[in-house]
């Protein structure tokens, strides 16, 4: 019972201390303007490499991008995100809480984890919102 009180501990705070340092790699923080500088790049490359097919797949992809892709759409992703992510915390104080009122102690630290684990996600849902909305101030 020691030993799985330990592993959870561990591996919780394992996961918590990596989340901040993906949530950059998990989060892509790409506005409309800065998606199709990406998708003109690889097809310059596409065209040195004489892809042709590639090339063309990637215009197609250009072509949509530049008609369809709005950056008020893609903020809305990203809040999303965070009101999903917000939920989840809510949800996670709820079961702290009726593992508080049961006592029980290894229930409490499971429920603490999974809380701060929780409010860590939301944590990274709402820096890449607000870098998002920097990227797209800026542009």
């Amino acid at each position: 019972m020691l030993k799985s009180i330990i592993k959870i501990s561990c591996l919780s705070t394992i996961f918590i201390a990596t989340v901040p340092a993906f949530a950059d790699d998990y989060y892509h923080f790409e506005t409309c303007k800065e998606k199709v500088t990406e998708i003109e790049q690889k097809i310059t490359y596409e065209k040195q490499q004489q892809k042709q097919y590639k090339v063309e797949q990637l215009e197609k992809k250009l072509s949509y991008i530049k008609t369809k892709c709005q950056d008020t759409e893609l903020q809305k992703g990203y809040q999303l995100k965070v009101n999903h992510k917000q939920v989840k915390v809510t949800e996670r104080t709820k079961e702290l809480k009726q593992a508080q009122q049961d006592g029980k102690t290894t229930k409490i630290r499971e429920k603490e984890a999974k809380l701060h684990e929780a409010q860590t996600e939301l944590k990274a849902a709402q820096d890449a919102l607000e870098s998002f909305k920097k990227n797209v101030n800026s542009n």
